[in-house]
């Protein structure tokens, strides 16, 4: 009866974690074996929730200095890169920059309560790095490549365009912060540059502001 009792202790299987359950692969009345190929079923840990992305390897020096300041924040986006799913923060970086594409690994935790991310699902992240308060900021489409570098058309006092030399910072979403060359208030083109010739007249419209965050990166 002992050893009876010791065998069917050997049958009871424990999961080693918390997790979320998949399909079962095998029927009641299969037998199973350890050296068996096929599992029972698969048992995907959720809360916290890893996330595997990918950065320019231009990037890197941002990146760990901003985590020698401290804890990096990682935003998980739908595939869309429109709406948030989750903040997290970043776990570590990988130890290789992949010279076939110039790119780094990175891995990000989420506690993922809500469970919005899903084991699998393909999503964008975005790193957040630094933060710039009262920065002067364009549309990322007004900026223009010229024969000296970086322009934008500024719109003048009598609506005609003017070109001008920019110095650039860094960009967020569709936002480019604008280091030098600019000043508040300044307007500038954003759609049609291809057309424009110094002190062509212009017809302005102005853009909706956007109640968006301190620019960041």
């Amino acid at each position: 009866m002992e050893s009876a009792q010791t065998q069917l202790d050997y049958a009871t299987i424990v999961a080693p974690s918390d997790g979320r359950v998949g399909i079962r692969r095998v029927d009641p009345g299969n037998i199973l074996r350890a050296a068996d190929a096929k599992p029972i079923t698969s048992l995907m840990l959720t809360q916290p929730c890893a996330v595997i992305f990918i950065l320019p390897a231009t990037n890197l020096g941002d990146v760990r200095e901003a985590l020698r300041r401290g804890t990096v924040e990682v935003t998980a986006l739908d595939q869309d890169g429109l709406i948030a799913l989750s903040t997290g923060r970043l776990l570590l970086i990988d130890n290789a920059i992949d010279q076939a594409t110039a790119t780094i690994r990175l891995k990000a935790l989420f506690a993922n309560e809500d469970e919005l991310l899903w084991p699998g699902e393909f999503i964008n992240a975005r790193t957040l790095v630094e933060t710039r308060r009262d920065a002067l900021t364009v549309p990322t489409a007004a900026i223009q490549n010229g024969p000296q570098g970086l322009l934008t058309w500024v719109v003048t006092a009598n609506n005609t365009a003017e070109p001008r030399s920019i110095e650039v910072g860094p960009a967020t979403g569709d936002l480019t912060i604008i280091t030098a060359g600019l000043a508040d208030g300044d307007r500038v083109v954003v759609a049609g540059q291809y057309r424009l010739q110094s002190k062509t007249p212009v017809v302005a419209s102005l853009m909706q502001p956007s109640l968006s965050p301190p620019a960041a990166r």
